[in-house]
């Protein structure tokens, strides 16, 4: 009956009122875009904290013995120390390690479904500076695909639009630095001096690589951003 009265309200709606496709485009765009930015700034912590639960001696596990002289101490995982790291039957957690092992294909895919999307879109806007005006990309895309692809890719935007044309992948590498420092500390902890020099050492690395190719448009966004790096690498630098 919900879905009978849905489609009754919408065909009324539709027939009624009959929006603009531009309007609908736009409007799916919007919804796009919000949805893939909220998966592009949950992914650093989300996809720590996913590692973390995947049982991984001396890693995602920590050793715990209940008394002093106890030989086989057992491994627990440091997310949840009522959880302890065991595959087989008898530990009861298998079907638990199965599923965070299936989750790990967020981890994987969301970036690789980024960079395809950056790179169609990449390819399109290098089409549409070659053979049509800049007020003309809606139409270009709607020609060469169906509107939902148009729509989709146009919803990237916000990924590569700060950034020089032969820089649109960048963004990439800023969610690689986030995730990897997110997993350094939840790995080694905040107390490791190890970890703490590993994290100086990824922040070090991005920093010369900003430096070096100065891949944002705008003077000022650059210098903000190498400021920014600046201070994450002298805070990661004294901390060790």
């Amino acid at each position: 009956l919900y879905y009978v009265l849905r489609y009754c309200v919408v065909s009324f709606c539709w027939k009624r009122f009959r929006p603009d496709v531009r309007d609908l485009s736009q409007a799916r765009r919007s919804c796009l875009r919000n949805s893939w930015w909220i998966l592009f700034l949950c992914y650093p912590s989300t996809a720590a904290h996913i590692m973390g639960t995947i049982p991984y001696k001396d890693w995602t596990c920590i050793k715990l013995c209940h008394y002093e002289q106890q030989q086989d101490c057992p491994w627990y995982l440091k997310a949840d120390l009522s959880i302890e790291c065991r595959y087989d039957d008898t530990g009861g957690n298998k079907v638990l390690f199965i599923v965070c092992w299936a989750m790990t294909v967020y981890v994987v895919c969301l970036p690789l479904l980024l960079f395809w999307g950056l790179l169609k879109r990449h390819r399109s806007s290098t089409l549409v500076r070659h053979h049509c005006s800049d007020n003309e990309e809606f139409v270009f895309l709607r020609r060469r695909g169906n509107r939902v692809k148009g729509d989709l890719l146009n919803s990237l935007e916000f990924l590569d639009e700060n950034y020089r044309p032969k820089f649109w992948y960048w963004e990439l590498l800023e969610i690689t630095r986030k995730f990897l420092l997110t997993c350094v500390i939840k790995f080694f902890g905040s107390s490791s001096l190890s970890g703490v020099a590993v994290a100086a050492l990824i922040a070090n690395v991005f920093l010369l690589l900003h430096a070096q190719f100065k891949p944002i448009k705008r003077k000022s966004e650059h210098w903000l951003q190498l400021l920014s790096l600046l201070v994450i690498s002298l805070s990661l630098m004294l901390g060790t």
